[in-house]
């Protein structure tokens, strides 16, 4: 099949989806070479098509497609390919150079969320639910566009689409075997507390960033107060040994009959040095 745009036309080499709202096409432009390859989404249900235009006409900035375009009774949207790579089944193969592995991806996963969060975030729910994002050999992680529309939702905001992207990283974080615990995350998700991906940039780093060494005095600091409340309890313990013992003392030397702590308080003056004033 041949789609014109225009003095353009593309002609579809793999159907990647066929839906009751849209389907998804790969397609090569003519005359530009067999590695010139484009994602066209073609929406055949007219409301979500409405939908679709009416979300790009209360943008101000740039939407996520190259261009859109209607094509007979459909509605066409253009998007870039590239090769997929699902994160799920290729984020083990290579070892990606410059960072932590797992610091690449989660910090890398939540600033490619913020980028695609500036042309829609409708569109970026969808990628997240139905993970769309993939990683390449140099570990850059990107997005392809082979969605299903049924589900559209014009009104999502940014704490559902960032909600969404925690719940996703923590499933990936178990199944791929990440070293730290993302429980964090998801009991954040599980109060819906994200309303920003700021506020996951912070939890993630927190979580996959490797520590870094510290100098003497400030581990010397760290170490005490780590341990500050061993401190106290052996404070506690050194003053109750001091009262034992000044109890031992007083009791002995009432049975003695010599209670030097008593000349303090009767009779203090009466003898000094070897004088006697009685």
């Amino acid at each position: 099949m041949v789609y014109q745009i225009g003095n353009r036309r593309l002609s579809v080499i793999s159907s990647l989806f066929c839906g009751r709202v849209n389907d998804v096409h790969v397609c090569c432009e003519e005359g530009q070479g067999s590695e010139s390859y484009v994602t066209l989404l073609v929406i055949k249900d007219r409301q979500t098509a409405r939908a679709v235009v009416e979300l790009a006409a209360g943008k101000d900035s740039r939407m996520p497609w190259l261009e859109a375009f209607p094509w007979r009774d459909e509605y066409c949207l253009l998007f870039e390919y590239r090769s997929p790579r699902p994160i799920r089944e290729f984020f083990l193969i290579n070892e990606y150079p410059g960072m932590d592995r797992w610091e690449r991806l989660g910090l890398g996963m939540v600033v490619r969320c913020m980028e695609e969060s500036t042309r829609s975030q409708a569109f970026l729910y969808l990628l997240l639910r139905q993970e769309q994002f993939h990683i390449g050999t140099d570990g850059e992680i990107y997005v392809n566009y082979f969605l299903d529309l049924d589900m559209l939702d014009t009104g999502v905001e940014e704490g559902a689409c960032t909600c969404a992207c925690a719940e996703l990283l923590a499933g990936w974080m178990g199944e791929l075997g990440c070293p730290k615990s993302p429980e964090l995350l998801l009991r954040k998700v599980d109060r819906a507390a994200y309303r920003s991906f700021r506020e996951l940039y912070q939890d993630v780093k927190l979580i996959v960033s490797p520590e870094k060494k510290r100098g003497v005095i400030p581990r010397i600091i760290a170490w005490g107060y780590e341990r500050r409340n061993l401190g106290f309890r052996l404070l506690v313990l050194f003053s109750f040994l001091l009262a034992a013992v000044a109890l031992v003392t007083l009791v002995s030397q009432i049975v003695s009959g010599d209670v030097g702590w008593f000349r303090l308080l009767f009779h203090t003056f009466e003898k000094i040095g070897t004088e006697t004033l009685s």
